[in-house]
């Protein structure tokens, strides 16, 4: 968890509640605090790729792309068609 984005949020038990109780007031709070809005959005979030990743995977592409023109030229390969 990042420090410049860290809400917190302190919940003490009053006398005579309930767990449940504390914990739906916990909840509460944390929802109003925008917490789970921002976990929510942040649970499928990727890291972008490095440089040198990218770069390794353009290579690659430009490789593959490199091989199938050739083959198509020697008539190994159906040229591409377009089915809709």
């Amino acid at each position: 968890m990042s420090t410049k984005n860290a809400t917190i949020i302190e919940v003490k038990r009053r006398q005579n509640e309930t767990p449940g109780a504390l914990v739906r007031r916990f909840s509460k709070k944390a929802q109003q605090a925008g917490i789970v809005r921002k976990t929510r959005s942040n649970q499928f979030r990727s890291r972008p790729l490095s440089h040198k990743k990218r770069k390794q995977s353009a290579l690659r592409r430009m490789a593959r792309l490199k091989e199938s023109t050739y083959l198509r030229k020697i008539g190994k390969l159906k040229k591409k068609t377009r089915t809709r």
